[in-house]
């Protein structure tokens, strides 16, 4: 037993295998994929996940390990320990792996706030060199602390109540990212199919485009300037090597998650970070950090590379922007200016709901909750 659980009588520390059936993925043969819904949603890893249930894209006809309704389903390759609810039947792929509580002896909902909350101790078991996977024992002798069932409910239970005020918090954000792309569609519509006629132009007619000249690991702790690199965080640097506005794009990405950043003053950057700046002095650099990243995904389908993905000035000669006048900009500059204030409330009160979750999920399993 922990020395956090010293005290706690009633406690117990098992191995997972001794009160969970564990079900490891298995990939169906190739031939059975497809796209039309036959047969049961495939579940190959955690880009099938959701927030809570899964998001698949493929079929199977030929499943072979599957789950059932309130399993679990755990991410053992890439992310380790990513979870989503089965919500009906699924074919589990080689990625995942379904986690059934043994009935009287382990609540579901504690097995979620559990690895939830420890999910790191299992990530550090991963083995391989390009992805780190774990395997069926790792994942058997993972040890997990244990009170009896009525406890575990309880926990759970308030568990689930602050995980929900996060939740909403989240979701309070994510209605206002897509209320705001809403205006931008109502305003603009998509500049790939340009239903309104507006003006469109492409990156290099908006943009002249240049990058850094440094190297990632360039940065200082004590630098004055900032240092954009290719990474979501800001950095810091002791030379600057821009004095202006721009916008920053992360040029490369190992997952393609590219990034923008909009910035005015003396700063430097990574060398395949691209500095953008608008050729029309009267264009606004928020209405265009915007439409920008409207398209990140149409960049994200269109990088270059294997392991590390990587936009092209080509990807960038075709990626399209548009281009509406000064005052038709700025109307929208408006909306957006009044979306940060709200989306800063947001952050502030989801913030301070995942700091009480974390808070109580670290009490929850030392016993003190």
């Amino acid at each position: 037993m922990s020395k956090e659980l010293e005290g706690v009588v009633s406690w117990s520390l098992v191995p997972l295998n001794a009160v969970c059936e564990i079900i490891m993925g298995q990939a169906p043969v190739g031939a059975s994929y497809n796209e039309n819904s036959n047969g049961l949603a495939l579940i190959a890893g955690a880009g099938d996940f959701g927030n809570l249930t899964p998001i698949p894209k493929k079929h199977t006809t030929e499943p072979s390990k599957t789950s059932k309704v309130d399993d679990l389903i755990l991410c053992i390759r890439a992310t380790i320990g990513d979870l989503n609810w089965s919500d009906k039947e699924y074919c589990l792929g080689r990625g995942v792996a379904g986690l059934r509580p043994i009935a009287g002896k382990l609540e579901k909902n504690y097995l979620w706030h559990f690895i939830t909350a420890n999910k790191a101790q299992l990530a550090a078991k991963g083995t391989g060199s390009t992805f780190k996977q774990v395997s069926k024992s790792d994942i058997a002798e993972w040890k997990i602390q244990l009170p009896p069932l009525d406890e575990q409910k309880r926990i759970a239970a308030i568990l689930d109540k602050a995980d929900s005020l996060r939740r909403k918090r989240q979701q309070a954000m994510q209605l206002a990212d897509e209320f705001l792309r809403a205006v931008f569609l109502d305003m603009f519509g998509d500049p790939m199919f340009n239903p309104k006629n507006i003006a469109v132009l492409s990156m290099p007619e908006c943009f002249d485009i240049t990058t850094g000249r440094l190297n990632s690991n360039a940065s200082s702790e004590t630098g004055k300037y900032p240092f954009f690199t290719c990474a979501k965080e800001v950095f810091a640097i002791d030379e600057y090597a821009f004095d202006q506005e721009a916008l920053l794009l992360a040029g490369n990405n190992a997952q393609a998650d590219y990034d923008v950043k909009h910035y005015k003053g003396k700063f430097n950057a990574y060398q395949r970070t691209y500095v953008l700046t608008l050729k029309n002095k009267n264009w606004s650099y928020p209405f265009y950090k915007f439409a920008l990243e409207y398209q990140l995904q149409n960049l994200k389908r269109a990088s270059k590379g294997t392991s590390t993905k990587y936009i092209t000035m080509e990807i960038m000669g075709r990626t399209m922007l548009p281009a509406p006048d000064a005052d038709k900009q700025n109307e929208f500059v408006k909306f957006f200016e009044r979306y940060q204030r709200v989306n800063e409330k947001n952050y502030k009160y989801f913030q301070e709901s995942d700091y009480l979750f974390n808070s109580l999920s670290q009490k929850a399993f030392a016993g003190e909750l």
